[in-house]
Parts: structure tokens; C-alpha cells; sequence
């Protein structure tokens, strides 16, 4: 074998420089863990969500909290633009042409009664499962958070302002798992809403408004059920699921957790029934 103009015949000697051009390769010089400088890799909690909404509750001011649901978020992305916004930020072509060809190679299988009538192959969408399809969708949903700050920066949308600093909060987003936080102002919800019409727009990832929840804070219903109507979605109330917790409920109350213990329960019956299946085999 010829490493660097060298002829090795020893395995071991090999397998030495190898090994050693990898970790050459995939170590910085200084030894710290890889990062991208200037980003906030602090994760995402209920407890942020909590600390923000209980200060809104506390400060009397009136504020909305809207949680969407995405229309199939992962089935309807559109491959143009997940191509554009990877040119946009820096992605070569080659490397596009990677992903492009990931994406394209899907197809589905049409079964009747069990039997395979028919394959479909598909125009867009990410693939269920695949580990790269929650760090693309992560990639689009990206445009809709700096059309948010964008807004903000215009002062055409208001978020909360939290903290000591009075730090403005927009938004908070995980995957498909995204609420926004408003002023009550119709003017500011109009605004959101067009935001995430023209988003859907470009990127075919459409928000299913009838799924939708807005949750108000400090408000009056008919107030809110005014929003809940020029959005087309629900007004709903408190607690609400954000990464499978509750948010903005009172943790004492009875029936705040039931929606996790459900959860749990359904999950503890699917491991069981598997167990059972395993030893009856």
C-alpha cells in the first residue's frame, strides 16, 4: 500500500498511519470539541417555555401564545427550495447533488390486502426515519425563523420581552414542534399569519390552521376567540403539549399530568404486548 509516496508492506504500520491521518483529520489542533463559533447550542427546554409564559402571567400584560401544527411536515418539503436555501448557505454543488440524489431515490409501495400493487416515487418530501431528514427539515424551518426576526426588526411583530434586558422571545422551535409568542395586537397576528402563508408558499410546508391552537394570557375569551377567528384555528385553553409536557398550566392542579402519565401508559402497554410476543416465540 503507498501512503504518502511511501510503499508500506507491514499491516500494522498501515493500519498505524491510517489511524493516525483520521484523527489528524477529524480533531481540531487544541483538542476542543467541534463547534460552529457565534451559534447558541444551549437546548431547547419546557422549562425556557415555562419561565417565559409565567413571566408574561406575572408582568399583567396581555400576550398570545400560538402552536402550530404542520400540514405532514416532513411529506410536503419542497427539494427546489431545500436545494436553494443549501446553495444559500454555502453548501457546493457536489454536495447538493448528494442530498438531491438521498431524496430522489425514494419510492412507495402501494399495498392492497397486503400485496404490492404499485410503486410511487417521489417529487418531494423527506424520508420518514432516514437520520438525515430532521437535520434537513431543521435546515427549511431555519427560513421561517429569520423571516420571524426579520419581522421583528421592521417592528412589524412583537414577541415577549423577558429577563433583566428585556430580551425580545419571538419564537421557539424543535423540528415540527414550534409555538410562537405574540403581542395581542390583530395587527401583529396578521402579520404572523402572512408570514406563514408566504413560508408555506415557498417551501410547501404548509401550516394546518384547523390543527392550530392559540392560548391566550391575561386576555378576555371574546378577545381571543376574535384572534382564533382571523387566524382560522381554535381557541383553547391551558395547559397546552410543547415537546410532550405541559406548558403554562399549574402543576399542582389535578389533571395536569395526565396527558404524560397517558402517554407513558400507552408507551409501557407497547413494550409489554412486545415482550409477550418475544416470549411466545
Amino acid at each position: 500500500m503507498i501512503i504518502n509516496v511511501l510503499m508500506m508492506n507491514n499491516s500494522e504500520s498501515i493500519k498505524e498511519e491510517i489511524l493516525r491521518y483520521f484523527e489528524k483529520l477529524y480533531t481540531s489542533p487544541s483538542g476542543e470539541p467541534w463547534r460552529v463559533e457565534g451559534l447558541d447550542w444551549s437546548p431547547i427546554s419546557v422549562l425556557i417555555a415555562n419561565e417565559i409564559v409565567d413571566e408574561k402571567r406575572r408582568s399583567g400584560e396581555e400576550g398570545v401564545v400560538f402552536k402550530i401544527d404542520f400540514e405532514k411536515a416532513y411529506d410536503h418539503v419542497s427539494w427546489d427550495f431545500l436545494d436553494h436555501v443549501l446553495e444559500m448557505k454555502g453548501f457546493g454543488l457536489r454536495w447538493r447533488k448528494w442530498m438531491r440524489g438521498c431524496l430522489s431515490s425514494i419510492s412507495f409501495a402501494v399495498l392492497v390486502n397486503g400485496n404490492v400493487k404499485g410503486w410511487v416515487k417521489a417529487s418531494r418530501g423527506l424520508r420518514q426515519g432516514d437520520p438525515l431528514s430532521p437535520f434537513l427539515f431543521t435546515i427549511v424551518a431555519d427560513v421561517l425563523s429569520r423571516m420571524l426576526l426579520k419581522a421583528e426588526e421592521r417592528n412589524v411583530l412583537e414577541g415577549f420581552r423577558v429577563g433583566r434586558n428585556r430580551t425580545r422571545v419571538s419564537h421557539l422551535q424543535f423540528a415540527d414542534d414550534t409555538i410562537f409568542f405574540s403581542s395581542s395586537r390583530e395587527e401583529d397576528m396578521m402579520t404572523l399569519k402572512n408570514v406563514l402563508l408566504v413560508f408555506g408558499h415557498i417551501s410547501d410546508l404548509k401550516v394546518n390552521l384547523d390543527k392550530s391552537n392559540i392560548y391566550g394570557i391575561n386576555l378576555e375569551q371574546n378577545h381571543l376567540s376574535r384572534l382564533a377567528e382571523m387566524l382560522v384555528c381554535k381557541a383553547s385553553g391551558w395547559p397546552i403539549l410543547y415537546l410532550g409536557l405541559p406548558l403554562g398550566g399549574n402543576p399542582k392542579a389535578s389533571g395536569f399530568w395526565d396527558p404524560v402519565i397517558e402517554r407513558i401508559s400507552r408507551r409501557l402497554d407497547g413494550w409489554q404486548k412486545a415482550y409477550y410476543l418475544l416470549e411466545a416465540e
